[in-house]
Protein backbone atom coordinates (compact mmCIF):
# COMPACT_ATOMS: atom_id res chain seq x y z
CA UNK A 1 0.00 0.00 0.00
CA UNK A 2 2.40 2.33 0.76
CA UNK A 3 4.81 1.43 -2.14
CA UNK A 4 1.41 2.06 -4.44
CA UNK A 5 1.07 5.40 -2.64
CA UNK A 6 4.65 6.08 -3.32
CA UNK A 7 4.78 5.68 -6.85
CA UNK A 8 1.41 7.90 -7.35
CA UNK A 9 2.93 10.39 -5.41
CA UNK A 10 6.09 10.21 -7.56
CA UNK A 11 3.80 10.53 -10.78
CA UNK A 12 2.28 13.19 -9.87
CA UNK A 13 5.33 14.83 -8.84
CA UNK A 14 7.32 14.13 -12.15
CA UNK A 15 3.68 15.63 -13.93
CA UNK A 16 3.72 18.30 -11.78
CA UNK A 17 7.41 19.13 -13.21
CA UNK A 18 6.42 18.24 -16.49
CA UNK A 19 3.43 20.88 -16.58
CA UNK A 20 6.12 23.42 -15.15
CA UNK A 21 8.35 23.12 -17.93
CA UNK A 22 6.26 23.59 -20.43
CA UNK A 23 4.42 26.46 -18.64
CA UNK A 24 8.01 27.97 -18.84
CA UNK A 25 8.32 27.78 -22.56
CA UNK A 26 4.98 29.06 -23.04
CA UNK A 27 5.83 31.78 -21.50
CA UNK A 28 9.55 32.77 -22.41
CA UNK A 29 8.29 31.88 -25.85
CA UNK A 30 5.37 34.89 -25.50
CA UNK A 31 8.28 37.08 -24.01
CA UNK A 32 9.70 36.53 -27.06
CA UNK A 33 7.09 37.45 -29.38
CA UNK A 34 6.54 40.63 -27.15
CA UNK A 35 10.08 41.68 -27.42
CA UNK A 36 10.57 41.36 -23.86
CA UNK A 37 14.14 39.52 -24.18
CA UNK A 38 15.85 39.37 -20.75
CA UNK A 39 12.99 38.11 -19.06
CA UNK A 40 12.54 35.34 -21.83
CA UNK A 41 16.43 34.69 -20.74
CA UNK A 42 15.15 34.16 -16.97
CA UNK A 43 12.79 31.58 -18.30
CA UNK A 44 14.89 29.71 -20.55
CA UNK A 45 18.00 29.40 -17.93
CA UNK A 46 15.26 28.04 -15.63
CA UNK A 47 14.14 25.73 -17.78
CA UNK A 48 17.68 24.11 -18.38
CA UNK A 49 18.00 23.78 -14.48
CA UNK A 50 14.85 22.11 -13.64
CA UNK A 51 15.89 19.76 -17.10
CA UNK A 52 13.51 20.57 -19.61
CA UNK A 53 12.02 17.20 -21.49
CA UNK A 54 9.84 18.45 -24.16
CA UNK A 55 12.23 20.17 -27.08
CA UNK A 56 15.53 19.86 -25.38
CA UNK A 57 18.24 21.79 -23.88
CA UNK A 58 20.10 22.24 -27.04
CA UNK A 59 16.83 24.02 -28.35
CA UNK A 60 16.96 25.97 -25.26
CA UNK A 61 20.37 27.51 -25.59
CA UNK A 62 19.34 28.07 -28.83
CA UNK A 63 16.47 30.24 -28.55
CA UNK A 64 18.55 32.27 -25.32
CA UNK A 65 21.26 33.05 -28.03
CA UNK A 66 18.46 34.54 -30.21
CA UNK A 67 17.68 36.98 -27.18
CA UNK A 68 21.40 37.71 -26.67
CA UNK A 69 21.96 38.79 -30.07
CA UNK A 70 18.52 40.87 -30.41
CA UNK A 71 19.94 42.76 -27.22
CA UNK A 72 23.03 43.14 -28.68
CA UNK A 73 25.32 41.02 -26.69
CA UNK A 74 26.66 39.10 -29.33
CA UNK A 75 29.37 37.42 -27.34
CA UNK A 76 26.55 35.59 -25.33
CA UNK A 77 25.00 34.99 -27.98
CA UNK A 78 27.56 32.78 -29.43
CA UNK A 79 28.17 31.16 -26.39
CA UNK A 80 25.26 29.72 -26.28
CA UNK A 81 25.17 28.66 -29.92
CA UNK A 82 28.42 26.76 -29.53
CA UNK A 83 26.26 25.54 -25.87
CA UNK A 84 23.80 24.17 -28.57
CA UNK A 85 25.83 22.75 -30.99
CA UNK A 86 27.66 20.70 -28.39
CA UNK A 87 24.47 18.82 -27.57
CA UNK A 88 22.87 18.93 -30.66
CA UNK A 89 21.71 15.99 -32.55
CA UNK A 90 18.73 16.78 -35.04
CA UNK A 91 19.74 17.94 -38.67
CA UNK A 92 17.30 20.35 -38.83
CA UNK A 93 18.69 22.28 -35.76
CA UNK A 94 21.82 22.25 -36.22
CA UNK A 95 20.88 24.18 -39.90
CA UNK A 96 18.88 26.48 -37.81
CA UNK A 97 22.19 27.18 -35.77
CA UNK A 98 24.70 27.82 -38.22
CA UNK A 99 22.08 30.06 -40.13
CA UNK A 100 21.28 31.89 -37.16
CA UNK A 101 24.93 32.04 -36.04
CA UNK A 102 25.41 33.39 -39.83
CA UNK A 103 23.19 36.14 -39.28
CA UNK A 104 24.72 37.07 -35.83
CA UNK A 105 27.79 37.65 -37.04
CA UNK A 106 26.44 40.08 -39.68
CA UNK A 107 24.77 42.08 -37.24
CA UNK A 108 27.81 42.20 -35.23
CA UNK A 109 29.37 43.56 -38.44
CA UNK A 110 31.95 40.29 -38.72
CA UNK A 111 31.01 39.17 -42.91
CA UNK A 112 33.91 36.86 -42.73
CA UNK A 113 32.91 35.08 -40.27
CA UNK A 114 29.36 35.13 -41.35
CA UNK A 115 30.38 34.60 -44.64
CA UNK A 116 32.11 30.99 -43.64
CA UNK A 117 28.51 29.76 -41.66
CA UNK A 118 27.06 30.41 -44.83
CA UNK A 119 29.52 28.80 -47.21
CA UNK A 120 29.29 25.45 -44.68
CA UNK A 121 25.47 25.83 -44.26
CA UNK A 122 25.04 26.14 -48.26
CA UNK A 123 27.34 23.29 -49.18
CA UNK A 124 26.29 20.55 -46.39
CA UNK A 125 22.70 20.81 -45.58
CA UNK A 126 20.30 18.94 -47.44
CA UNK A 127 17.46 21.37 -47.20
CA UNK A 128 17.47 23.13 -50.68
CA UNK A 129 15.71 25.84 -49.70
CA UNK A 130 17.77 26.71 -46.56
CA UNK A 131 20.85 26.51 -49.11
CA UNK A 132 19.47 29.16 -51.00
CA UNK A 133 18.80 31.45 -48.69
CA UNK A 134 22.40 30.51 -47.32
CA UNK A 135 23.81 31.68 -50.80
CA UNK A 136 21.74 34.77 -51.12
CA UNK A 137 23.39 35.93 -47.86
CA UNK A 138 26.73 34.83 -48.18
CA UNK A 139 26.39 37.11 -51.02
CA UNK A 140 25.62 39.60 -48.83
CA UNK A 141 28.55 39.35 -47.18
CA UNK A 142 30.54 39.52 -49.91
CA UNK A 143 29.06 43.14 -50.51
CA UNK A 144 29.72 44.37 -46.90
CA UNK A 145 33.27 43.29 -47.74
CA UNK A 146 33.27 45.11 -51.11
CA UNK A 147 33.77 41.76 -52.88
CA UNK A 148 31.61 43.14 -55.67
CA UNK A 149 32.17 40.67 -58.53
CA UNK A 150 32.17 37.63 -56.48
CA UNK A 151 28.70 38.61 -54.51
CA UNK A 152 27.54 38.97 -58.16
CA UNK A 153 28.33 35.83 -59.40
CA UNK A 154 27.07 33.70 -56.75
CA UNK A 155 23.92 35.78 -57.40
CA UNK A 156 23.53 34.77 -61.02
CA UNK A 157 24.45 31.42 -60.18
CA UNK A 158 20.90 30.67 -58.17
CA UNK A 159 19.31 30.12 -61.80
CA UNK A 160 16.93 32.89 -61.65
CA UNK A 161 16.82 34.91 -65.11
CA UNK A 162 14.86 38.10 -63.72
CA UNK A 163 17.63 38.73 -60.48
CA UNK A 164 20.37 38.16 -62.89
CA UNK A 165 18.89 41.16 -65.73
CA UNK A 166 18.38 43.38 -62.96
CA UNK A 167 21.48 42.97 -61.66
CA UNK A 168 22.71 43.77 -64.58
CA UNK A 169 20.99 46.98 -65.21
CA UNK A 170 22.89 48.32 -62.43
CA UNK A 171 25.88 50.14 -63.83
CA UNK A 172 28.83 48.50 -61.58
CA UNK A 173 30.42 51.48 -59.21
CA UNK A 174 33.77 53.52 -60.66
CA UNK A 175 36.09 54.36 -58.26
CA UNK A 176 38.77 57.10 -58.06
CA UNK A 177 42.25 56.55 -57.31
CA UNK A 178 42.72 58.55 -54.08
CA UNK A 179 46.81 58.02 -54.63
CA UNK A 180 46.55 59.46 -57.74
CA UNK A 181 44.53 62.70 -56.81
CA UNK A 182 47.31 63.44 -53.81
CA UNK A 183 50.20 63.31 -56.38
CA UNK A 184 47.84 66.17 -58.36
CA UNK A 185 47.37 67.98 -55.60
CA UNK A 186 51.10 67.65 -54.69
CA UNK A 187 51.44 69.25 -57.61
CA UNK A 188 49.36 71.77 -58.11
CA UNK A 189 47.52 72.43 -54.35
CA UNK A 190 43.50 72.50 -54.67
CA UNK A 191 43.77 70.57 -57.74
CA UNK A 192 42.93 66.90 -56.37
CA UNK A 193 40.02 68.62 -54.64
CA UNK A 194 38.56 70.55 -57.62
CA UNK A 195 38.84 67.13 -59.41
CA UNK A 196 36.96 65.22 -57.10
CA UNK A 197 33.93 68.10 -56.97
CA UNK A 198 35.07 70.08 -54.08
CA UNK A 199 35.69 73.36 -55.67
CA UNK A 200 35.40 75.41 -52.30
CA UNK A 201 38.40 73.55 -50.47
CA UNK A 202 40.20 73.40 -54.31
CA UNK A 203 40.19 76.86 -54.03
CA UNK A 204 41.06 77.61 -50.42
CA UNK A 205 43.94 75.00 -50.36
CA UNK A 206 45.07 76.69 -53.22
CA UNK A 207 44.85 80.50 -52.26
CA UNK A 208 46.17 79.07 -48.74
CA UNK A 209 49.49 77.34 -50.05
CA UNK A 210 50.38 80.24 -52.42
CA UNK A 211 50.18 82.63 -49.47
CA UNK A 212 52.42 80.59 -47.79
CA UNK A 213 54.79 79.90 -50.72
CA UNK A 214 54.82 83.61 -50.72
CA UNK A 215 55.68 84.58 -46.84
CA UNK A 216 58.84 81.47 -47.67
CA UNK A 217 59.58 83.77 -50.50
CA UNK A 218 59.69 86.72 -48.60
CA UNK A 219 61.95 85.01 -45.40
CA UNK A 220 64.48 83.73 -47.95
CA UNK A 221 64.57 86.94 -49.89
CA UNK A 222 65.11 88.92 -46.72
CA UNK A 223 67.71 86.49 -45.71
CA UNK A 224 65.67 86.33 -42.58
CA UNK A 225 66.32 82.58 -41.69
CA UNK A 226 65.40 82.22 -38.19
CA UNK A 227 61.74 83.21 -39.54
CA UNK A 228 61.92 80.60 -42.18
CA UNK A 229 62.97 77.91 -39.55
CA UNK A 230 60.68 79.14 -36.79
CA UNK A 231 57.53 80.40 -38.39
CA UNK A 232 57.04 79.99 -41.95
CA UNK A 233 58.38 76.44 -42.82
CA UNK A 234 56.36 74.48 -40.81
CA UNK A 235 53.39 76.79 -41.35
CA UNK A 236 54.01 76.12 -44.88
CA UNK A 237 54.59 72.52 -44.53
CA UNK A 238 51.22 72.20 -42.17
CA UNK A 239 48.85 73.33 -44.83
CA UNK A 240 50.92 71.95 -47.60
CA UNK A 241 50.39 68.35 -46.35
CA UNK A 242 46.97 69.49 -45.29
CA UNK A 243 46.31 69.71 -49.01
CA UNK A 244 47.34 66.74 -49.85
CA UNK A 245 45.79 64.38 -47.13
CA UNK A 246 42.43 66.14 -48.10
CA UNK A 247 42.46 65.66 -51.54
CA UNK A 248 43.16 61.77 -50.73
CA UNK A 249 40.22 61.97 -48.27
CA UNK A 250 37.89 63.09 -50.55
CA UNK A 251 38.10 60.58 -53.10
CA UNK A 252 38.08 58.03 -50.08
CA UNK A 253 34.81 59.80 -49.07
CA UNK A 254 32.83 59.23 -52.49
CA UNK A 255 34.24 55.97 -53.20
CA UNK A 256 32.62 55.16 -49.96
CA UNK A 257 29.51 56.56 -51.04
CA UNK A 258 29.94 55.18 -53.99
CA UNK A 259 29.92 51.57 -52.93
CA UNK A 260 26.95 52.09 -50.17
CA UNK A 261 25.27 53.40 -53.25
CA UNK A 262 26.01 50.09 -55.07
CA UNK A 263 25.58 48.08 -51.96
CA UNK A 264 22.01 49.39 -51.40
CA UNK A 265 20.62 49.18 -54.69
CA UNK A 266 22.01 45.18 -54.95
CA UNK A 267 20.22 44.85 -51.07
CA UNK A 268 17.27 46.35 -52.38
CA UNK A 269 16.80 43.53 -55.31
CA UNK A 270 17.61 40.65 -52.65
CA UNK A 271 15.32 41.70 -50.36
CA UNK A 272 12.14 41.09 -53.61
CA UNK A 273 13.23 37.85 -53.65
CA UNK A 274 11.37 35.18 -52.80
CA UNK A 275 13.79 33.10 -50.70
CA UNK A 276 11.99 29.54 -51.20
Amino acid sequence: MMTTRRVLIMSLLLSLLQGICLSNEHDADKLISCEIYREAITEYKRMIYLGDTTKGSDYIHYKIAICYSYLGKYDEAMSHMNNALSICNKDSLKDAIYFTMGLIYLKSDKPVNAEFEFINLANFTDNDSLAFKAKVFQSICLLKQNKFDKAMGILKSLGNDSLSMMIDSITPPQLGNSAKNKYLSALIPGFGQILGGSYGKGVNAFALNAFFMGTVYHSLYHKDYWELVLTTLPWAYRYYSGNIYQAGKIFDDNNIRTMEKYQSEILNIIATMPLY
